[in-house]
Protein backbone atom coordinates (compact mmCIF):
# COMPACT_ATOMS: atom_id res chain seq x y z
CA UNK A 1 0.00 0.00 0.00
CA UNK A 2 1.56 3.12 -0.61
CA UNK A 3 2.77 5.87 1.52
CA UNK A 4 -0.17 8.20 2.81
CA UNK A 5 0.89 11.68 3.03
CA UNK A 6 -1.38 13.92 4.66
CA UNK A 7 -1.71 17.59 4.55
CA UNK A 8 0.16 18.47 7.74
CA UNK A 9 2.59 16.12 6.72
CA UNK A 10 3.22 18.30 3.25
CA UNK A 11 3.17 21.52 5.67
CA UNK A 12 5.36 20.18 7.86
CA UNK A 13 7.59 19.00 5.45
CA UNK A 14 7.79 21.84 3.70
CA UNK A 15 8.62 23.85 6.75
CA UNK A 16 11.72 21.35 7.65
CA UNK A 17 13.45 21.74 4.19
CA UNK A 18 13.12 25.43 4.46
CA UNK A 19 14.28 25.57 7.76
CA UNK A 20 17.34 23.13 7.02
CA UNK A 21 18.36 25.89 3.93
CA UNK A 22 17.42 22.74 1.34
CA UNK A 23 15.72 22.44 -1.87
CA UNK A 24 12.98 19.67 -2.33
CA UNK A 25 14.36 16.47 -3.99
CA UNK A 26 11.97 17.02 -6.59
CA UNK A 27 13.15 16.51 -10.21
CA UNK A 28 10.28 17.27 -12.76
CA UNK A 29 11.12 20.56 -13.30
CA UNK A 30 14.19 23.06 -13.82
CA UNK A 31 12.98 24.76 -10.06
CA UNK A 32 13.51 21.59 -8.95
CA UNK A 33 9.45 21.71 -7.44
CA UNK A 34 7.15 18.82 -7.62
CA UNK A 35 4.96 19.78 -10.70
CA UNK A 36 0.88 18.30 -10.38
CA UNK A 37 -0.66 18.50 -13.50
CA UNK A 38 -4.99 19.27 -13.00
CA UNK A 39 -7.50 19.00 -15.57
CA UNK A 40 -10.94 20.76 -15.21
CA UNK A 41 -13.75 22.66 -16.97
CA UNK A 42 -14.19 26.28 -16.03
CA UNK A 43 -16.15 27.51 -13.32
CA UNK A 44 -15.52 24.03 -11.69
CA UNK A 45 -12.84 25.16 -9.17
CA UNK A 46 -11.89 28.46 -7.99
CA UNK A 47 -8.50 29.01 -9.76
CA UNK A 48 -7.15 31.40 -7.08
CA UNK A 49 -7.30 28.58 -4.64
CA UNK A 50 -4.77 26.64 -6.71
CA UNK A 51 -1.69 29.24 -5.85
CA UNK A 52 -2.99 29.37 -2.45
CA UNK A 53 -1.97 25.95 -2.33
CA UNK A 54 1.48 26.39 -3.70
CA UNK A 55 1.75 29.36 -1.20
CA UNK A 56 1.26 26.47 1.54
CA UNK A 57 3.73 23.76 -0.01
CA UNK A 58 6.14 25.63 -1.55
CA UNK A 59 7.65 22.69 -3.07
CA UNK A 60 4.73 21.68 -5.15
CA UNK A 61 3.86 23.98 -8.60
CA UNK A 62 0.44 23.05 -9.90
CA UNK A 63 -0.10 23.33 -13.60
CA UNK A 64 -3.90 24.01 -13.60
CA UNK A 65 -5.52 23.41 -17.11
CA UNK A 66 -8.83 24.33 -17.86
CA UNK A 67 -9.78 21.69 -20.65
CA UNK A 68 -12.23 23.22 -23.32
CA UNK A 69 -14.96 21.69 -26.10
CA UNK A 70 -15.53 18.04 -25.65
CA UNK A 71 -14.08 17.46 -21.78
CA UNK A 72 -15.24 13.29 -21.51
CA UNK A 73 -13.67 12.72 -25.16
CA UNK A 74 -10.41 14.48 -24.09
CA UNK A 75 -10.07 12.52 -20.86
CA UNK A 76 -11.39 9.19 -22.21
CA UNK A 77 -9.03 9.28 -25.30
CA UNK A 78 -6.30 10.57 -22.90
CA UNK A 79 -6.50 7.53 -20.73
CA UNK A 80 -6.72 5.11 -23.91
CA UNK A 81 -3.62 6.64 -25.08
CA UNK A 82 -1.80 5.82 -21.87
CA UNK A 83 0.53 9.21 -22.40
CA UNK A 84 0.19 12.59 -21.08
CA UNK A 85 -2.07 12.12 -18.33
CA UNK A 86 -2.64 14.60 -16.22
CA UNK A 87 -2.24 14.17 -11.62
CA UNK A 88 -5.61 15.19 -11.47
CA UNK A 89 -8.80 14.61 -12.95
CA UNK A 90 -12.01 16.17 -12.31
CA UNK A 91 -15.35 13.99 -13.29
CA UNK A 92 -18.86 14.98 -13.69
CA UNK A 93 -21.88 13.40 -11.94
CA UNK A 94 -21.49 10.66 -14.81
CA UNK A 95 -18.55 9.42 -12.74
CA UNK A 96 -20.22 5.99 -12.32
CA UNK A 97 -19.21 5.78 -16.40
CA UNK A 98 -15.66 5.47 -15.20
CA UNK A 99 -16.13 2.76 -13.59
CA UNK A 100 -15.35 -0.37 -15.71
CA UNK A 101 -12.40 1.71 -16.07
CA UNK A 102 -11.55 1.86 -12.50
CA UNK A 103 -7.99 -0.16 -12.85
CA UNK A 104 -6.88 3.26 -14.60
CA UNK A 105 -7.93 5.60 -11.13
CA UNK A 106 -6.15 4.61 -7.36
CA UNK A 107 -8.17 4.15 -4.57
CA UNK A 108 -7.90 7.04 -2.86
CA UNK A 109 -8.22 5.34 0.58
CA UNK A 110 -4.90 4.17 -0.18
CA UNK A 111 -3.97 7.94 0.32
CA UNK A 112 -5.89 8.89 3.28
CA UNK A 113 -9.18 9.17 1.92
CA UNK A 114 -10.50 7.82 5.04
CA UNK A 115 -9.53 10.81 7.41
CA UNK A 116 -11.78 13.23 5.02
CA UNK A 117 -15.01 10.99 4.01
CA UNK A 118 -17.16 12.13 7.31
CA UNK A 119 -16.55 15.78 6.08
CA UNK A 120 -18.59 15.01 3.05
CA UNK A 121 -22.64 13.89 2.74
CA UNK A 122 -23.00 10.23 2.83
CA UNK A 123 -24.81 9.54 -0.40
CA UNK A 124 -22.25 12.28 -2.40
CA UNK A 125 -19.42 10.31 -1.30
CA UNK A 126 -21.01 7.15 -1.91
CA UNK A 127 -21.37 8.46 -5.35
CA UNK A 128 -17.83 8.55 -6.13
CA UNK A 129 -17.23 4.58 -4.70
CA UNK A 130 -16.95 1.58 -7.29
CA UNK A 131 -19.35 -1.12 -6.71
CA UNK A 132 -16.65 -3.54 -4.94
CA UNK A 133 -16.00 -0.48 -2.81
CA UNK A 134 -12.78 1.37 -3.94
CA UNK A 135 -13.16 5.06 -3.54
CA UNK A 136 -12.38 6.81 -6.93
CA UNK A 137 -13.66 10.38 -6.55
CA UNK A 138 -13.41 13.11 -3.64
CA UNK A 139 -16.68 15.09 -3.86
CA UNK A 140 -16.88 18.48 -5.12
CA UNK A 141 -20.10 20.66 -5.37
CA UNK A 142 -23.32 18.80 -5.49
CA UNK A 143 -27.28 19.90 -7.44
CA UNK A 144 -29.49 19.62 -4.64
CA UNK A 145 -33.14 20.49 -6.16
CA UNK A 146 -36.25 22.17 -5.11
CA UNK A 147 -38.98 24.35 -6.62
CA UNK A 148 -38.24 28.26 -8.08
CA UNK A 149 -41.07 29.93 -8.42
CA UNK A 150 -42.63 33.50 -9.60
CA UNK A 151 -44.33 34.78 -6.06
CA UNK A 152 -46.11 37.37 -8.13
CA UNK A 153 -47.50 34.96 -10.61
CA UNK A 154 -48.68 32.60 -7.76
CA UNK A 155 -50.32 35.45 -6.34
CA UNK A 156 -52.35 36.60 -9.08
CA UNK A 157 -53.22 33.33 -9.72
CA UNK A 158 -54.73 32.77 -6.79
CA UNK A 159 -52.04 30.39 -5.16
CA UNK A 160 -50.41 30.80 -2.56
CA UNK A 161 -47.25 32.43 -2.92
CA UNK A 162 -44.52 32.42 0.75
CA UNK A 163 -41.95 30.15 0.75
CA UNK A 164 -43.68 28.03 3.56
CA UNK A 165 -47.26 28.20 1.80
CA UNK A 166 -46.13 26.48 -1.32
CA UNK A 167 -44.13 23.88 1.06
CA UNK A 168 -47.55 23.30 2.26
CA UNK A 169 -49.80 23.27 -0.86
CA UNK A 170 -47.84 21.39 -3.39
CA UNK A 171 -46.47 18.50 -1.55
CA UNK A 172 -46.79 16.25 -4.73
CA UNK A 173 -46.41 15.87 -8.51
CA UNK A 174 -49.84 15.91 -8.58
CA UNK A 175 -50.18 19.17 -6.27
CA UNK A 176 -47.95 20.40 -8.70
CA UNK A 177 -50.26 19.61 -12.22
CA UNK A 178 -53.30 20.80 -9.98
CA UNK A 179 -51.24 24.06 -9.28
CA UNK A 180 -50.66 24.31 -12.64
CA UNK A 181 -54.31 23.98 -14.29
CA UNK A 182 -54.83 26.70 -11.57
CA UNK A 183 -52.21 29.04 -13.25
CA UNK A 184 -53.96 28.36 -16.56
CA UNK A 185 -57.59 29.46 -15.48
CA UNK A 186 -56.41 32.57 -14.10
CA UNK A 187 -53.76 33.51 -15.67
CA UNK A 188 -53.64 32.92 -19.46
CA UNK A 189 -50.60 32.99 -21.10
CA UNK A 190 -48.64 31.74 -18.29
CA UNK A 191 -47.39 28.03 -17.70
CA UNK A 192 -46.57 26.70 -14.81
CA UNK A 193 -43.49 25.08 -16.19
CA UNK A 194 -41.19 25.42 -19.02
CA UNK A 195 -41.23 21.87 -20.30
CA UNK A 196 -41.97 18.32 -19.54
CA UNK A 197 -38.21 16.50 -20.17
CA UNK A 198 -37.58 18.14 -17.22
CA UNK A 199 -40.42 17.42 -14.97
CA UNK A 200 -40.11 13.72 -16.35
CA UNK A 201 -35.93 14.21 -15.46
CA UNK A 202 -36.44 15.82 -12.13
CA UNK A 203 -39.06 13.17 -10.76
CA UNK A 204 -36.64 10.58 -11.62
CA UNK A 205 -33.68 12.21 -9.67
CA UNK A 206 -35.91 11.84 -6.79
CA UNK A 207 -35.59 8.03 -6.98
CA UNK A 208 -32.83 5.97 -5.34
CA UNK A 209 -32.04 4.45 -8.54
CA UNK A 210 -32.08 6.01 -12.06
CA UNK A 211 -31.98 3.02 -14.51
CA UNK A 212 -30.28 0.77 -13.11
CA UNK A 213 -29.67 -0.63 -9.53
CA UNK A 214 -25.90 -1.31 -7.56
CA UNK A 215 -26.58 -4.74 -8.11
CA UNK A 216 -27.06 -4.56 -12.20
CA UNK A 217 -30.74 -4.98 -12.65
CA UNK A 218 -32.34 -2.38 -15.24
CA UNK A 219 -35.63 -0.81 -13.64
CA UNK A 220 -35.49 1.91 -16.37
CA UNK A 221 -39.38 0.55 -17.14
CA UNK A 222 -40.39 0.19 -13.55
CA UNK A 223 -44.33 1.41 -12.26
CA UNK A 224 -42.36 4.45 -10.68
CA UNK A 225 -40.66 5.51 -13.90
CA UNK A 226 -43.83 4.87 -15.62
CA UNK A 227 -45.64 7.19 -13.74
CA UNK A 228 -43.36 10.02 -14.23
CA UNK A 229 -43.05 9.20 -17.38
CA UNK A 230 -47.25 9.90 -17.29
CA UNK A 231 -47.38 12.96 -15.14
CA UNK A 232 -44.94 14.99 -17.50
CA UNK A 233 -47.13 13.84 -20.70
CA UNK A 234 -50.58 15.30 -18.43
CA UNK A 235 -48.81 18.39 -18.66
CA UNK A 236 -49.40 18.40 -22.19
CA UNK A 237 -52.84 18.07 -22.54
CA UNK A 238 -53.34 20.62 -19.37
CA UNK A 239 -51.64 23.30 -21.01
CA UNK A 240 -49.06 24.29 -18.18
CA UNK A 241 -46.14 23.43 -20.20
CA UNK A 242 -44.34 26.35 -22.12
CA UNK A 243 -42.03 23.94 -23.80
CA UNK A 244 -39.32 25.94 -23.91
CA UNK A 245 -36.51 23.83 -23.59
CA UNK A 246 -33.39 24.46 -21.29
CA UNK A 247 -30.29 26.16 -22.80
CA UNK A 248 -31.85 28.01 -25.08
CA UNK A 249 -32.66 31.92 -25.68
CA UNK A 250 -36.70 31.03 -25.75
CA UNK A 251 -36.23 29.78 -22.51
CA UNK A 252 -34.37 32.51 -21.03
CA UNK A 253 -37.09 34.64 -23.06
CA UNK A 254 -40.02 33.14 -20.93
CA UNK A 255 -38.28 33.25 -17.51
CA UNK A 256 -37.63 37.61 -18.22
CA UNK A 257 -41.57 37.72 -20.04
CA UNK A 258 -42.93 35.75 -17.13
CA UNK A 259 -44.44 33.08 -19.80
CA UNK A 260 -42.89 30.41 -17.18
CA UNK A 261 -44.16 30.91 -13.68
CA UNK A 262 -41.56 27.59 -12.02
CA UNK A 263 -39.44 25.32 -12.65
CA UNK A 264 -37.55 22.50 -10.47
CA UNK A 265 -34.02 22.87 -10.76
CA UNK A 266 -30.32 22.52 -9.12
CA UNK A 267 -29.03 25.03 -6.84
CA UNK A 268 -26.59 25.61 -9.44
CA UNK A 269 -29.27 26.92 -11.73
CA UNK A 270 -29.72 30.16 -9.76
CA UNK A 271 -27.02 31.95 -11.26
CA UNK A 272 -28.94 30.69 -14.65
CA UNK A 273 -31.82 32.29 -13.58
CA UNK A 274 -30.28 35.57 -12.36
CA UNK A 275 -28.31 35.54 -15.69
CA UNK A 276 -30.95 35.00 -17.79
CA UNK A 277 -33.70 37.20 -16.52
CA UNK A 278 -32.06 40.16 -14.11
CA UNK A 279 -35.00 42.21 -14.35
CA UNK A 280 -37.17 39.79 -12.25
CA UNK A 281 -34.80 40.22 -9.84
CA UNK A 282 -37.12 39.71 -5.99
CA UNK A 283 -40.13 38.10 -7.63
CA UNK A 284 -38.32 34.77 -7.52
CA UNK A 285 -38.59 32.46 -4.63
CA UNK A 286 -37.31 28.71 -3.41
CA UNK A 287 -39.72 26.37 -1.62
CA UNK A 288 -38.93 22.81 -1.26
CA UNK A 289 -39.53 20.48 -4.81
CA UNK A 290 -42.77 18.85 -4.98
CA UNK A 291 -42.54 14.66 -3.56
CA UNK A 292 -38.99 14.72 -2.07
CA UNK A 293 -35.40 16.46 -2.61
CA UNK A 294 -33.48 14.67 -5.17
CA UNK A 295 -30.42 15.76 -6.83
CA UNK A 296 -28.89 17.28 -10.64
CA UNK A 297 -25.40 17.42 -10.83
CA UNK A 298 -22.34 17.55 -9.14
CA UNK A 299 -18.59 16.35 -9.58
CA UNK A 300 -15.54 14.74 -8.08
CA UNK A 301 -12.01 14.48 -7.88
CA UNK A 302 -9.92 11.89 -9.23
CA UNK A 303 -6.06 10.70 -9.60
CA UNK A 304 -5.33 8.21 -12.26
CA UNK A 305 -3.59 5.75 -11.80
CA UNK A 306 -0.59 7.01 -14.27
CA UNK A 307 -0.05 10.03 -11.96
CA UNK A 308 3.31 10.87 -10.93
CA UNK A 309 2.72 12.27 -7.39
CA UNK A 310 0.07 10.71 -6.25
CA UNK A 311 0.61 11.87 -2.64
CA UNK A 312 1.22 15.24 -3.47
CA UNK A 313 -2.02 15.39 -5.77
CA UNK A 314 -4.61 13.59 -2.82
CA UNK A 315 -3.09 16.65 -0.67
CA UNK A 316 -4.39 19.35 -3.31
CA UNK A 317 -8.06 17.67 -3.91
CA UNK A 318 -8.09 17.67 0.27
CA UNK A 319 -7.05 20.81 0.43
CA UNK A 320 -9.28 22.24 -2.73
CA UNK A 321 -12.11 20.60 -1.15
CA UNK A 322 -11.93 20.94 2.54
CA UNK A 323 -15.08 22.22 4.18
CA UNK A 324 -14.09 25.71 4.59
CA UNK A 325 -12.75 25.75 0.86
CA UNK A 326 -16.20 24.49 -0.40
CA UNK A 327 -17.69 27.32 1.68
CA UNK A 328 -15.94 29.82 -0.18
CA UNK A 329 -16.22 28.20 -3.65
CA UNK A 330 -19.94 28.37 -2.76
CA UNK A 331 -19.82 31.93 -1.90
CA UNK A 332 -17.67 33.20 -4.89
CA UNK A 333 -18.59 30.41 -7.50
CA UNK A 334 -21.69 29.14 -6.40
CA UNK A 335 -20.83 25.68 -6.01
CA UNK A 336 -22.82 24.15 -3.50
CA UNK A 337 -20.85 22.25 -1.51
CA UNK A 338 -21.24 18.41 -0.68
CA UNK A 339 -19.68 19.29 2.91
CA UNK A 340 -22.24 19.82 5.52
CA UNK A 341 -20.63 21.80 8.02
CA UNK A 342 -20.92 24.55 5.62
CA UNK A 343 -24.13 25.39 5.70
CA UNK A 344 -24.43 26.39 9.16
CA UNK A 345 -21.88 29.00 8.39
CA UNK A 346 -22.98 32.63 8.39
CA UNK A 347 -21.57 33.36 5.20
CA UNK A 348 -24.01 30.58 3.67
CA UNK A 349 -26.68 32.05 5.46
CA UNK A 350 -27.37 35.39 3.69
CA UNK A 351 -30.08 36.70 2.29
CA UNK A 352 -30.03 37.07 -1.46
CA UNK A 353 -31.71 40.04 -3.01
CA UNK A 354 -32.70 38.18 -6.68
CA UNK A 355 -34.99 36.12 -4.47
CA UNK A 356 -36.67 38.93 -2.06
CA UNK A 357 -34.17 38.70 0.34
CA UNK A 358 -35.03 35.09 0.95
CA UNK A 359 -32.20 32.70 2.78
CA UNK A 360 -32.38 30.45 -0.33
CA UNK A 361 -29.41 28.13 0.66
CA UNK A 362 -31.38 26.91 3.45
CA UNK A 363 -34.03 25.33 1.29
CA UNK A 364 -31.23 23.59 -0.69
CA UNK A 365 -29.19 22.59 2.22
CA UNK A 366 -32.43 21.11 3.79
CA UNK A 367 -32.50 18.99 0.38
CA UNK A 368 -29.02 18.10 0.15
CA UNK A 369 -29.20 16.23 3.49
CA UNK A 370 -32.43 14.65 3.19
CA UNK A 371 -31.02 12.99 -0.48
CA UNK A 372 -32.45 9.46 -0.89
CA UNK A 373 -29.16 6.93 -1.13
CA UNK A 374 -28.80 6.97 -4.79
CA UNK A 375 -27.02 5.55 -7.27
CA UNK A 376 -26.22 6.40 -11.13
CA UNK A 377 -25.05 3.02 -13.22
CA UNK A 378 -22.27 3.65 -15.90
CA UNK A 379 -25.78 2.69 -18.37
CA UNK A 380 -27.66 5.61 -17.43
CA UNK A 381 -26.09 7.51 -20.57
CA UNK A 382 -26.92 5.11 -22.75
CA UNK A 383 -30.55 4.69 -21.11
CA UNK A 384 -30.80 8.39 -20.69
CA UNK A 385 -31.23 9.47 -24.42
CA UNK A 386 -33.97 7.00 -25.55
CA UNK A 387 -36.65 8.25 -22.76
CA UNK A 388 -35.97 11.91 -23.85
CA UNK A 389 -35.71 11.52 -27.25
CA UNK A 390 -39.34 9.95 -27.17
CA UNK A 391 -40.50 12.38 -24.52
CA UNK A 392 -39.13 15.21 -26.76
CA UNK A 393 -41.41 13.71 -29.24
CA UNK A 394 -44.98 13.54 -27.07
CA UNK A 395 -45.00 17.14 -26.54
CA UNK A 396 -43.34 18.44 -30.40
CA UNK A 397 -44.99 16.35 -32.65
CA UNK A 398 -47.59 14.96 -30.36
CA UNK A 399 -46.68 11.20 -30.61
CA UNK A 400 -49.13 9.20 -28.86
CA UNK A 401 -47.47 8.53 -24.97
CA UNK A 402 -47.63 5.11 -24.98
CA UNK A 403 -46.07 4.17 -28.34
CA UNK A 404 -43.43 6.76 -27.50
CA UNK A 405 -42.92 4.91 -24.24
CA UNK A 406 -42.70 1.47 -25.94
CA UNK A 407 -40.04 2.81 -28.58
CA UNK A 408 -38.00 4.04 -26.12
CA UNK A 409 -38.06 0.95 -24.21
CA UNK A 410 -36.94 -1.32 -27.28
CA UNK A 411 -34.40 0.85 -28.57
CA UNK A 412 -32.46 0.89 -24.46
CA UNK A 413 -32.88 -3.13 -25.10
CA UNK A 414 -31.42 -2.90 -28.07
CA UNK A 415 -28.93 -0.71 -27.61
CA UNK A 416 -28.11 -2.29 -24.19
CA UNK A 417 -27.83 -5.48 -25.44
CA UNK A 418 -24.69 -4.41 -28.07
CA UNK A 419 -22.96 -1.97 -25.55
CA UNK A 420 -23.58 -3.41 -21.99
CA UNK A 421 -24.72 -7.08 -22.57
CA UNK A 422 -23.74 -7.43 -18.50
CA UNK A 423 -26.88 -5.39 -17.68
CA UNK A 424 -29.99 -7.83 -16.21
CA UNK A 425 -32.49 -6.82 -18.57
CA UNK A 426 -35.41 -9.01 -16.14
CA UNK A 427 -36.94 -10.06 -19.70
CA UNK A 428 -36.26 -10.43 -23.51
CA UNK A 429 -33.72 -7.80 -25.08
Amino acid sequence: MPRRLSRRTLVASAATLALAGCTAPWSDADDGKTVLTFWYWNRSVEDDLFREFERQHPEIRVKNQKIGGDYNSKVRTTLAGKAFIPDVIALNVDIATYFPAADQFVDLYDFGAHEIEADYLPWKWKLGQTPDGRQMGVPTDIGPTALYYRADLFAAAGLPSEPDQVAQAIRTWDDYVQAGEAMKAKTPGVFMIDNITRAFAQQIRQEPNLYVTREGRYVGDSQELRAAWDLACRMIPAGISAEVQSSTTDRNAALSNGTVASFVGAAWERQILMDAAPDTSGMWRVAPAPNRPGNDGGSFLTIPKAAKHPEEAFALISFLQSPENSLRQQVNMQLFPSTPWAYEQPEFQQQDAFFGGQVTNTIFAQAAKNVPDIYYSPADNIIGPPLTDNLLEVAVSGKNPDDAWNDAQKRIRREMAHKMPDIDMGGDS
